[in-house]
């Protein structure tokens, strides 16, 4: 139930920034989605966007781009009450959510990043 946030880039605007943030997945997949934790993001690249303090303005993280094998996932947005209480779910290929257990190969070594956007300080 591991989920790593890092910043890969961002396009920062006058009044907004999105950020995209690569995911990198270990552990074992809970059912009902894993922890995605948007307040502690690595930012390995050195690069001058900052990570999330509020609830991003679209309400959420979108998925930007997956390369999974078939496999998809999908922010849980509806009960997020700040920006380290997000849920990721996994959906397995033919729609069915992924049962508890190791992630598969696809997602450990796949790539997914999410697109979130913040007010610009």
């Amino acid at each position: 139930m591991a989920i790593a946030v890092s910043l890969v880039d961002y396009t920062p605007g006058l009044r907004n920034t999105t950020l995209y943030l690569g995911l990198s997945f270990t552990g074992s997949y809970t059912v009902g989605g894993d922890a995605l934790n948007l307040q502690s993001i690595a930012n390995p690249n050195g690069l001058e966007g900052e990570g999330l303090f509020e609830i991003p303005l679209n309400g959420g993280p979108g998925v930007f781009f997956e390369n999974i094998d078939g496999y998809y996932v999908q922010p849980v947005v509806a009960a997020a009450s700040s920006p380290a209480s997000y849920k990721l779910q996994v959906f397995a290929p033919g729609g069915s959510e992924l049962t508890a257990g190791v992630y598969p190969a696809a997602l450990t070594g796949g790539t997914v990043v999410l697109a979130a956007t913040k007010r610009s300080v």
